[in-house]
């Protein structure tokens, strides 16, 4: 990519954690031909690290640029990255998806429903949808109707999946969710460990016109206006100490099970 990529490209990756606004604002003005190059910087899982080009910070720009395009070409890539690890590209990526709207809305449906998905992964998913009723409150009733069947679902292993339902249903602040909530909790359907049905009350009655919502209806300009916080640690990807690890770990690749036998890939568990 280095010998071809544009000149706002090479900015970006020069300016890591807070590139400036004016170089934000030109890149979105490129418009469509900025798609392609982020979409690429996206899929470059390498980049994602702190020690990469860009300190890791590359693809989070990306994520955001691209949902601000509403890119429609960027839903494949950014719902593969559900539940990314390092936890600004967490952040990023439903926001995105939430601000390229109607595209978005099936995949992260089936997204959310596929159990071979880790639970996070889903639970992004179900955030990124409740998110998109704020730039897209017409889809409101559809994305009601999806969580209040998550909830209603009585497949086994599913309750902390329904509780996270539950949560996004509350940032909605739809009351006519309640009924189907509290049922869900008398029956035992619902893990308690993330919201409590009290809590989940309080909630609804408490967050009308929830902030989740209209963040995403706004412009991602307003992340670019002063310099970002402090970054956590784990902000960005942190490369796994392979050196570390026993011989039995030797060759395995980060998508590959555990040879521990945990269950978990190998990036998700020895591997980090």
């Amino acid at each position: 990519m280095a010998n071809t990529e544009p000149a706002w490209l090479t900015q970006l990756f020069d300016a890591g954690k807070d590139p400036a606004l004016d170089l934000i604002r030109a890149i979105l003005d490129e418009g469509d031909a900025a798609i392609d190059p982020l979409i690429m910087v996206l899929n470059d899982e390498s980049l994602q690290f702190q020690d990469a080009r860009g300190s890791g910070w590359t693809p989070v720009h990306a994520a955001r640029l691209l949902g601000q395009l509403h890119a429609v070409q960027a839903v494949e890539p950014l719902v593969h990255w559900l539940g990314a690890e390092g936890e600004a590209l967490v952040q990023a990526v439903p926001m995105a998806l939430a601000r390229i709207g109607e595209p978005a809305l099936a995949p992260l449906m089936a997204y959310a429903r596929d159990t071979s998905h880790n639970l996070m992964a889903r639970a992004a998913a179900l955030e990124a949808l409740t998110r998109m009723c704020g730039p897209y409150p017409q889809f409101q009733d559809q994305i009601v109707d999806y969580l209040l069947e998550i909830v209603r679902g009585e497949e086994r292993g599913e309750n902390e999946f329904r509780a996270f339902a539950v949560v996004n249903l509350c940032d909605i602040s739809d009351n006519r969710a309640w009924d189907d909530i509290h049922n869900a909790y008398r029956q035992n359907r619902v893990s308690k460990r993330l919201i409590t049905v009290n809590e989940a009350r309080e909630n609804m009655l408490a967050r009308g016109g929830n902030w989740k919502l209209g963040e995403a209806a706004g412009s991602v300009l307003a992340l670019y206006e002063s310099p970002a916080h402090e970054a956590s640690p784990r902000a960005v990807r942190q490369q796994p100490v392979v050196s570390e690890l026993g011989t039995e770990f030797t060759g395995v690749g980060r998508n590959d099970p555990c040879p521990c036998g945990s269950g978990k890939k190998f990036k998700k568990c020895h591997g980090r």
